[in-house]
């Protein structure tokens, strides 16, 4: 064997009579940051990978000796291996191409957890891995498909494509790095461009006649665009969609997330922008979903519509056609299969997209965006599972796909349905290989995927390469709805395969026969012109393309703004006022002017720049919406209203460690887009320091604002890598003597955590700012469960008294304290423990255990006033939260509870029973509400004037507790005698929430341990941040919870004692000090619990 280098830090070992070609960059003296797609691969693929965050780190080819012969299988000394260094917070992953195929290899030791180790370390790859010797009478192990294929594929050339990247996975944050830019949200569908389909910003219905709807639901790895964009590729889809248009009211899609959320937490937010038109009485919903999709379509008909029509009222799901949908799931979505079904995507994508995006134009160049994302998408998972954050049910997505899934089985085993009157049409496949083909898979890809996964995956069942093709009717105990002349399945097909089935002329056709449109033959649509004018956007996929920039100090006139230009920091140095005022010579004899318009603006720069570079701060002003992921660093408007005869005045200020570099002064001045195409202009800024900045940027007319933005970055050393900031905000004045304190977690570097403290109170004077290093390799959510089961441990013990679990809760308390809190924040807090009204704790996170903090004295030499920091009548807030009321309206009949009755015995909770008499006889006219999610689901969306919400109940956790727990709903005894539970989530909370506008009520979740499950992590996690920052915004103005288990007993104490206390005249931090007091004079043990939002000084009012 012998070792080669590829790069700085990369070797590939290898067998010696085999050579290896490096690939040089394009550029000669240029790094290799992107990979170079291979003859016949789409440009979506390398495009796709950068947007991910891989970097190339090497890229050479194996090339076997001469006379070498196909049929040769390596032997364990010959297999190829990859050793990468990387530097501490980095990760790698290879991406290896033979025959046209594409297969990714994971490190063979799975690397330690993020930020364990500090020194640089080395990963290694092994390209093929043959298979191990099974013990006598076992079954071989299992490996991979694509790897057995490389065994075979070994003595051919073979393209090894080293990729690094920044930022370790982990199963706690696999969830937002996937999938967290992704925001869900309906997508118009106006018109046969697909560049238009973009974000709708639902509006209710005028009053009127029955409507058409028209709804699309998409596929995994994908997108509105990615999945049915095809159509506009050729006559007869073009020709559909003209019908459709014509026949329907409004189309829409809806992107959602279909990895990291399942088909109903995406149903119940279709069904919420579903309500949010309210539709007229008679309105019917036509609906087509794609792959998964179908999953989530008929969560949404068959489930959540079951027996609600509350919801839609006098609407109907009138008919849905299922194209090539995991209805019975799909073998591919089996945990040990994960890896094959990156790599079939991967494939599927880098080959079958070339085809799709053949055409040009606007469309081909739009189809190839939304192929890109979906390529992105598929990095991120590669970057995931190479740090083998991919775990057991971590994916609920996936989860949902499985063929003996609860997803799938409660759907095709489900007894009552919803929408019962809807007609249900299919198409399917069987993807079957011809070597002749010119068009379709290449020859390898196909003979590979169908022999080594229909084969081996499928166990030689039909499939169209990634769903059974038996799977794509599989309906259950709803087969009836499905009748045998509504199927069009393509039978064994050379053409047909995953995600080119809306690329196919037969599916425009019985599109629009099932839905009653003419023949696409009667209507075809003319084709767009492949010379149309595209846009091509860097970094951004909605804000179209940087043009040629004029000369500097060139005059702008009105109307000869090109369209979607990008202007530079230096050209609007040339912009003057008087020359984008009209010329007074060119206005029409009638002196008519322009009146208003809406216009949309946006704001963006990088989240983490580099100290003493010159930055881009682009401000984006459009006539259409403007399609942005909204962060700490990019943020839009909705439609504001201008005159078109004002011009508009752009300033960036900087407010915080924050200058403007160009322009100076910093202020452009400009007029309204003539049309829908968006102006860019460019700011150069730059921070005085390292750490955190703020920069406002304001748009206006004349005196009047129309809008503003803050964006906050934290400059970084341009060596170094900033990850995450979970907190950065400013807030309201807090009430005298209550001491405010600020939290931010900030990571300067991979694996190295600082909590900065900000401490301010008027009375006394305190104003402490400092900052902590935690240790390497500090995890909080790890810290925190971890923290968390020891007190539950030590709680649910038998044989512990209560002295000594107060005496183990202060010793956790203290050494929490001593470990995370600053010493002279320490001092100051004891220093003034005996002034100190109340402790207000601002921070994004949730999860963190403060009120469990323990106070000393930092000499030892004082034991008077020690105590919790819940003692101290710790309240918290979340930052960039609409601050809360200080008069908390309470009226009796603006009641609501819930208060489920379990059909269980050891279910029952005796005493929150008498939580509803107590509520009952505190709020007379309070009304409870059914214990059912579906229901509340409604309720939450529609709540109508509330004044307090109380749900008292159990409470059941899912993986990582802390951050997203459940409530138990009252649930139903099956057929077969079990119980079956019915789950209130924290995301149907946050997509369904939207109190009155001017409603900010009390939320108060009293849940206890769940039955005799168990010991378990019970926590308010996610739902603090779901009832006080739902999508709506319309949160709530209070928010109680428990932030560990209760017991029975404790949850009727301290709710009984907070609300007389508050309605006994007393501020909200005061109740919350006495219903803990009260909780721990009786002797409770888990009084600590309780966490509590809002304003410390905010008192209950009788209108």
């Amino acid at each position: 064997m012998a070792t080669t280098p590829m790069a700085t830090g990369v070797t590939i070992t290898h067998p010696e009579s085999v050579r290896v070609e490096v690939l040089t960059p394009d550029v000669p003296g240029v790094a290799v940051r992107r990979m170079r797609a291979s003859p016949g691969v789409s440009p979506a693929l390398p495009s796709g990978l950068a947007d991910a965050g891989l970097t190339v780190a090497a890229d050479g080819i194996l090339v076997p000796p001469r006379g070498a012969q196909r049929s040769m299988r390596a032997t364990p000394g010959d297999i190829p291996r990859v050793e990468v260094d990387i530097a501490p917070g980095e990760g790698a992953v290879v991406l290896v191409e033979a025959n046209g195929v594409f297969t990714w290899v994971t490190p063979d030791e799975v690397p330690g957890p993020p930020g364990a180790r500090r020194a640089q370390r080395q990963l290694s790859f092994t390209l093929v891995r043959p298979p191990a010797v099974a013990p006598p009478g076992a079954a071989p192990p299992r490996r991979n498909v694509f790897t057995d294929w490389l065994v075979d594929a070994v003595l051919d050339q073979v393209r090894v494509v080293v990729f690094k990247y920044v930022g370790r996975w982990a199963a706690a944050t696999l969830a937002a790095r996937l999938e967290g830019a992704l925001q869900p949200g309906p997508v118009a569908m106006p018109s046969l461009d697909i560049e238009t389909w973009r974000p709708l910003t639902i509006q209710a219905t005028t009053a009127g006649p029955a409507q058409k709807i028209l709804l699309f639901v998409h596929g995994t790895f994908s997108s509105t665009r990615g999945s049915f964009g095809h159509l506009v590729s050729h006559p007869k889809g073009r020709a559909f969609l003209s019908g459709a248009l014509k026949a329907y009211h409004l189309i829409l899609g809806f992107d959602h997330r279909t990895l990291t959320e399942d088909p109903m937490t995406n149903a119940q937010q279709i069904l919420t922008a579903l309500g949010g038109l309210a539709l007229p009485e008679g309105s019917k919903i036509d609906a087509i979903a794609y792959s998964r999709g179908g999953l989530v379509l008929r969560s949404l008909m068959e489930g959540l519509l079951g027996g609600a029509d509350a919801v839609l009222p006098g609407v109907v799901f009138n008919r849905a056609v299922f194209v090539g949908c995991t209805n019975g799931g799909t073998h591919l979505a089996e945990p040990e299969n994960v890896k094959d079904l990156l790599d079939t995507y991967t494939n599927l994508f880098a080959r079958g997209s070339t085809m799709l995006g053949s055409f040009g134009g606007p469309t081909g160049i739009a189809i190839g965006k939304a192929f890109s994302t979906s390529v992105s998408l598929l990095g991120r998972f590669a970057q995931a599972l190479a740090d083998a954050a991919i775990e057991d049910n971590v994916v609920p997505g996936l989860a949902a796909m499985r063929p003996d899934g609860n997803v799938v089985t409660q759907l095709n085993q489900a007894q009552n349905p919803g929408s019962p009157n809807t007609t249900y049409f299919a198409v399917s496949a069987n993807f079957e290989p011809a070597f002749e083909i010119g068009a379709g898979i290449a020859k390898e890809t196909a003979e590979l995927l169908i022999d080594r996964i229909a084969d081996r995956l499928f166990k030689d069942q039909a499939n169209d390469l990634v769903v059974d093709t038996a799977a794509m009717t599989a309906l259950g105990t709803l087969s009836a709805r499905l009748a045998s002349e509504h199927e069009f399945p393509f039978g064994e097909t050379d053409r047909v395969y995953h995600i080119t089935y809306f690329a196919q002329p037969e599916v425009a056709d019985k599109l629009s026969g099932w839905l009653g449109l003419p023949a696409p033959a009667e209507l075809l649509a003319p084709p767009i012109p492949a010379s149309a004018p595209s846009v091509v956007l860097e970094a951004a996929p909605v804000v179209p393309p940087v043009t040629p920039t004029a000369p500097v100090g060139r005059p702008l006139r009105r109307g000869a703004l090109p369209t979607g230009r990008v202007l530079m920091s230096d050209e609007l140095r040339g912009i003057k006022l008087d020359k984008l005022l009209p010329d007074s010579e060119n206005q029409p004899a009638t002196g008519r002017v322009r009146t208003d318009s809406e216009c949309h603006f946006a704001a963006r720069m990088p989240p983490n720049p580099p100290l003493g570079k010159r930055t881009r701060l682009e401000v984006i002003v459009s006539r259409a919406a403007i399609d942005l992921a909204v962060s700490a660093t990019s943020a839009k408007s909705g439609p504001v209203a201008v005159s078109l005869a004002q011009p508009l005045t752009i300033e960036v200020i900087g407010l915080k460690n924050a200058r403007v570099v160009d322009p100076v002064p910093a202020e452009v001045v400009t007029e309204a887009p003539a049309d829908d195409n968006p102006v860019t202009f460019v700011f150069r800024v730059d921070g005085v320091a390292f750490g955190a900045a703020e920069f406002l940027v304001e748009i206006r007319q004349s005196a009047r604002v129309l809008t503003s933005f803050t964006l906050r970055p934290i400059f970084i050393d341009d060596e170094s890598e900033m990850l995450t900031v979970t907190a950065s905000a400013t807030v309201n004045p807090a009430a005298q003597r209550n001491a405010v304190l600020r939290i931010y977690e900030i990571q300067p570097v991979p694996g190295r955590i600082s909590l900065r403290f900000d401490l301010e109170c008027a009375d006394p004077n305190i104003n402490i700012n400092q900052t902590i290093s935690l240790r390497d390799g500090f995890n909080r959510e790890s810290y925190v469960t971890e923290l968390l089961k020891n007190v539950e441990t030590a709680w649910f013990s038998d044989s512990i008294s209560r002295e000594r679990f107060m005496t183990r809760l202060r010793a956790i308390g203290e050494d929490m304290a001593n470990e995370l809190l600053p010493e002279r924040l320490r001092r100051a807090l004891w220093t003034n423990r005996k002034r100190i009204a109340g402790i207000q704790v601002l921070s994004e996170d949730t999860s963190f255990p403060w009120e469990m903090m323990f106070l000393a004295d930092p000499d030892r030499q004082d034991v008077d006033g020690e105590g919790f920091l819940a003692e101290y009548g710790l309240i918290r807030w979340l930052h960039d939260t609409q601050w809360p009321p200080r008069r908390l309206s309470v009226r009796p009949n603006h009641v609501r509870y819930v208060v489920p009755n379990y059909p269980v015995p050891d279910y029952e909770l005796p005493e929150a029973q008498q939580e509803r008499e107590v509520l009952k006889t505190m709020f007379p006219g309070a009304v409870q509400l059914e214990a059912d999610s579906v229901v509340l689901n409604a309720q939450l969306r529609r709540p109508g004037p509330i004044d307090i919400l109380h749900v008292s109940g159990h409470g059941t956790s899912t993986v990582g507790g802390v951050i997203r727990a459940s409530l138990l709903m009252t649930g139903r005894l099956g057929q077969d005698g079990r119980y079956e539970t019915d789950e209130l989530t924290d995301s149907i909370v946050k997509t369904a929430l939207a109190f009155d506008a001017n409603s900010q009520p009390i939320v108060f979740l009293n849940a206890c341990q769940a039955g005799r499950s168990g010991n378990s992590m019970v926590g308010v996690g996610g739902f603090a941040a779901a009832f006080l920052k739902p999508v709506s915004t319309r949160g709530a103005g209070a928010f109680i919870g428990a932030q560990w288990s209760v017991g029975d007993s404790t949850a009727l104490i301290f709710a009984k004692k907070f609300y007389e206390s508050l309605l006994g005249g007393q501020t909200l931090v005061e109740a919350t000090r006495a219903a803990r007091n009260a909780s721990k004079d009786a002797g409770e043990l888990s009084w600590l619990s309780y966490t509590v939002y809002g304003d410390p000084a905010a008192t209950a009012v009788r209108p």
